[in-house]
């Protein structure tokens, strides 16, 4: 008796059954996935007074530690491969891929090979024991993968933790506690990889890429992984106060072009959202791109309509 039942409550895994026989062919029902604009990705510690290993300056090793990173694997386990991998915060189908961002971002496919090459230019070597150990510190390679609790993020975050571990390299698995969820000092004091995730609206480069120095709230400063290039504040700022889409667009491609040569952040994957209409209704629709913001499924609702 339900129209539409709106996203944020059906698990991913539920969208087959409900092909199968809810919104079987000749139903009249629909289900509707869509990348909801939602960029997961994993974060790198960029403060050395917190990095573990302190080699994370490094990216060399941000690179080999992406390039181990199964990003198909996560779409297929954690959102029943109903999504799509991310190389940038740039969605897939996005036309200016092929205009105003050609070149601009570059391919860290995953590549094992690659990453044991990277982590011996900087400076790592295996001992007896086969564990990586820096040659200039006698350091071993120590991190650790956090994640939130809820949903699949646990999944998910041992899914990263496997990958960086299928290295060689030793990744110790965390789940923030409820009770820390609010402590900014805590939750940006991780001291190696953080998992998390960003709607990309109007305000990404802002809200992640933007360095801003610590103040009560924020006691270590903003972005959460400590990023601070002048370059990329100085850009970000600019953005903030352009107007034109052309020359706003000439800025989020020199900053993605910094960003991603750096490797502050690694993009993982699209998350999705599923909408069930029932027989007879129409309009509802997905909204994704630059232009997202929430309420993101009921932007067009005086468009709706239902037939009895």
């Amino acid at each position: 008796s339900i129209d539409v039942y709106l996203p944020l409550g059906l698990p991913k895994e539920a969208a087959a059954d409900l092909k199968n026989g809810w919104a079987a062919p000749g139903t009249g029902n629909q289900l509707v996935v869509y990348p909801d604009g939602r960029l997961r990705y994993a974060e790198f510690q960029m403060r050395a007074d917190y990095q573990k290993p302190r080699s994370l300056a490094d990216h060399r090793v941000r690179e080999a530690l992406y390039r181990v990173m199964d990003r198909q694997a996560l779409v297929d386990v954690i959102i029943s491969g109903l999504g799509g991998t991310a190389d940038s915060w740039l969605l897939p189908d996005d036309p200016t891929r092929n205009s105003i961002y050609r070149g601009a971002i570059p391919d860290y496919s995953r590549n094992p090979q690659i990453a044991e090459r990277l982590l011996g230019e900087a400076g790592y070597a295996r001992n007896a024991g086969g564990a990586l150990v820096h040659q200039q510190t006698g350091e071993r390679f120590e991190t650790a993968v956090w994640n939130t609790r809820g949903g699949s993020n646990e999944k998910e975050n041992a899914i990263v933790a496997d990958q960086v571990r299928s290295l060689g390299l030793i990744a110790e698995e965390y789940i923030i506690p409820a009770t820390r969820m609010d402590e900014a000092e805590h939750r940006a004091g991780f001291p190696g990889i953080n998992v998390t995730s960003r709607t990309v609206s109007l305000d990404f480069e802002n809200a992640i890429l933007r360095y801003r120095a610590p103040r009560p709230t924020e006691p270590l400063g903003t972005p959460r992984n400590g990023y601070n290039n002048p370059q990329t504040t100085a850009l970000v700022d600019r953005l903030q106060v352009t107007v034109l889409d052309a020359d706003r667009s000439d800025l989020q491609r020199e900053i993605m072009q910094i960003v991603l040569q750096e490797l502050p952040m690694a993009p993982l994957y699209w998350d999705v959202e599923m909408i069930t209409l029932r027989k007879g209704v129409s309009g509802p629709t997905s909204r994704t791109g630059r232009s997202v913001n929430y309420p993101l499924t009921t932007w067009n609702v005086a468009d709706w309509d239902r037939t009895l």
